[in-house]
């Protein structure tokens, strides 16, 4: 602790540190996130080149006060430091920021809702992970945000490993039983009546297998694991074919 000292002369800070910076003080201040809104007058007009601001706690309106550097060209969305009331109340201490870094700065303010069907969920073989698309919706009044990328979690994670290991995308040699599946894999995502799909998306939750890695150890262990439920989908004589998968 002697040795610190107050370094008086800095160089500025790159690009790369300015953006941490903004993103260090977002996550300080991510309840206290603004929006921009088109600016509507006291006859309930709509401007196209003013703008207001909604607060995210309780869309209060805001602005950016004139002397501020963001004034010209005001960001889609920020963060501000405090409010201070006269005529109008203006945001003090804003930094602009960009509305993807809520969803991991957010914590209990994002709500993540069911993956989209368009477009679908989709396994990634370089790092053996599902990831689907999600809006994520932020702060008490449901912000809706950008359409983001993310990892697929829950039990829908596991029905759609289940469907991409009978489709091949896990092992190709899956594809080859494709002809004799007695149902399409996709049924798989819809209700579970049907004493196959019980039984193999049970296995597969029960094991917490999500990933190829995961699949390849329980079958070092188990060589006959899932041998019985993939009996439901196919004949006899094609399950020569999954004893070999993970040759592939």
């Amino acid at each position: 602790m002697e040795n610190l000292q107050f370094e008086t002369k800095m160089e500025p800070p790159t690009m790369d540190q300015k953006l941490l910076i903004r993103q260090i003080i977002a996550a300080g201040f991510i309840d206290q996130v603004a929006k921009r809104v088109p600016f509507v007058d006291s006859q309930g007009r709509i401007s196209r080149t003013k703008f207001s601001y909604v607060t995210c706690m309780n869309e209060s309106v805001c602005y950016i006060h004139p002397t501020s550097f963001l004034f010209d060209d005001p960001p889609e969305y920020v963060v501000y430091h405090e409010l201070i009331y006269t005529k109008r109340c203006y945001m003090k201490g804003v930094t602009a920021i960009s509305p993807n870094w809520l969803t991991k700065l957010g914590g209990p303010l994002v709500k993540i809702p069911k993956p989209l069907e368009d477009p679908p969920p989709k396994y990634h073989s370089s790092s053996d992970k599902i990831t689907c698309f999600v809006r994520p919706e932020f702060g008490p009044y449901g912000w809706v945000l950008n359409i983001q990328e993310s990892d697929l979690e829950g039990v829908e994670k596991y029905k759609h490993f289940a469907k991409f290991l009978l489709e091949g995308e896990i092992f190709p040699k899956f594809k080859e039983l494709q002809p004799y599946y007695s149902s399409s894999p996709s049924v798989l995502l819809k209700e579970w009546t049907q004493q196959k799909i019980i039984v193999l998306i049970n296995l597969i939750i029960q094991n917490e297998i999500d990933s190829k890695a995961k699949l390849l150890n329980m079958w070092k262990e188990d060589p006959k694991f899932l041998l019985g439920a993939l009996s439901l989908w196919v004949p006899q004589t094609c399950l020569l074919y999954t004893s070999d998968a993970a040759d592939d």
